[in-house]
Parts: structure tokens; C-alpha cells; sequence
């Protein structure tokens, strides 16, 4: 689902878009077009939430975000890490 997290901002620009070309033919005036946008933006962010957090908990093992992920949590070898002797040189 998050990779249809762009349709939040989306939905309500075309809503608008309807509303400017439709809304005075329509017997409310357009309220219910910007009233279902809004509803399915929310729906749409909750499930994006929810993904975002599933995410988080578990992590992608496969991929090339995977990838990059397992390289830059493993960590560094002996030889690249410097090391303090404590004499203050």
C-alpha cells in the first residue's frame, strides 16, 4: 500500500478539479465530491499507516531496499573501525 501513497494528495486536487467544473450542476453544490475525497484520503492514509508501521516492525528481506538496508546495519570490520590507545596522543 505504500507504494500508492501519492493518490492522498491526489484524490483532493482532482476533487477540486471536479468540484470548479461540476459542483454548481450538482444539488449540493459539490459538497458530496469533496466529501467522498476526503473519506477515501482517510481510508487511503490509515492503510498507509498501518503499512508504514508493519514496515517498520518487519522489515523488507528481499529487494534491492533490503539490500541496502542489511549493508548499512552490519557492522564495521576491525581494521576500518580507529581505535584509542588512552595515551593522549
Amino acid at each position: 500500500m505504500l507504494d500508492h501513497a501519492f493518490l492522498i494528495p491526489l484524490i483532493p486536487a482532482v476533487s477540486f478539479l471536479l468540484i470548479l467544473g461540476f459542483g454548481k450542476r450538482l444539488p449540493r453544490g459539490g459538497a458530496e465530491i469533496g466529501i467522498a475525497a476526503l473519506s477515501i484520503c482517510f481510508v487511503l492514509s490509515c492503510a498507509v499507516g498501518v503499512g508504514w508501521i508493519q514496515r517498520t516492525n518487519h522489515p523488507p528481506t528481499t529487494g534491492a531496499h533490503a539490500a541496502a538496508t542489511t549493508a548499512a546495519a552490519a557492522p564495521a570490520s576491525a581494521e576500518a573501525t580507529p581505535t584509542t590507545t588512552g595515551h593522549g596522543t
